[in-house]
Formats: structure tokens, C-alpha cells, sequence
């Protein structure tokens, strides 16, 4: 449901419905985290995602987010970003974001290189990564 708020689908509402929708969201989001820690503490269990947790999502996960970063950093104006100014250690921490983001695609699309050649495999891939490298 947020997401269709930040995309600008609920164009429907009035925009005290869409605020009151969004405080509303974000307060039951906020409920249900707090009831998971409870829960793993409970259990002895650490739930946090860390920064450097890169490896957890796809590559078209992480494309696209980096894409979203390299399209607000540069200052395009899509439908779907918020509006918001961006302070300088904002734009600094995109960057640092960028550069994590590619520095982990070209590390997997190396290891992945590599594993098809030892291996043996035909290559089934597309080279679009290639030219991100070169």
C-alpha cells in the first residue's frame, strides 16, 4: 500500500485522506516491527538488518535501487520520488550507496565468470554487465 502512496496511484483521495492514510500505515508498519522484536527477543534472536547486508537482495533488486539513487543524485525528477531537497550528506551517502551497490554486482558477475568457466557451462547470460565494466 505504500507503495502505491509514493507512486502516486492514490491520486483518488483528497490529500488529508492520503496523509491520514500514510500516518495510519506507517503507525500499523511501526506496530508490527516492534511485535517482531518483542518476539525475537524473546528468543534470543537478532532481527536488525545491517548496511552491509548487500548479498540478501537480487540483482534486479539491486539495480533498480541503484538506479532510483544514480536518477535522484543526478537530480531527475520522476513521478514516483518524493520531492524532497537533499542535503549534502544525503547525496554523499547515495554515492557511498552507489558505489557499494555496483562494487557487490561486479564482484558477483566476476564470481559468476569464473564459475562458468571452470565449470565448464555454456554461457546462458546476457553481456549487458559487460559494459557497465569496460
Amino acid at each position: 500500500m505504500l507503495l502505491l502512496l509514493v507512486q502516486g496511484k492514490l491520486s483518488n483521495l483528497i490529500v488529508e485522506e492520503r496523509v491520514a492514510f500514510n500516518v495510519s500505515l506507517r503507525m500499523f508498519t511501526r506496530s508490527i516491527v516492534i511485535q517482531r522484536r518483542v518476539e525475537d527477543l524473546q528468543l534470543g534472536v537478532e532481527s536488525y538488518q545491517k548496511i552491509d547486508e548487500l548479498y540478501k537482495f537480487s540483482d534486479g533488486t539491486l539495480n533498480d535501487v541503484r538506479n532510483a539513487l544514480d536518477d535522484r543524485l543526478k537530480g531527475i525528477r520522476m513521478q514516483y520520488l518524493p520531492s524532497t531537497i537533499w542535503r549534502r550528506k544525503d547525496k554523499d551517502r547515495a554515492a557511498a550507496m552507489i558505489q557499494a551497490i555496483e562494487k557487490m554486482l561486479k564482484t558477483r558477475m566476476i564470481l559468476r565468470s569464473l564459475e562458468k568457466f571452470v565449470c565448464g557451462r555454456l554461457y546462458e547470460g546476457d553481456f549487458r554487465m559487460l559494459q557497465r565494466i569496460i
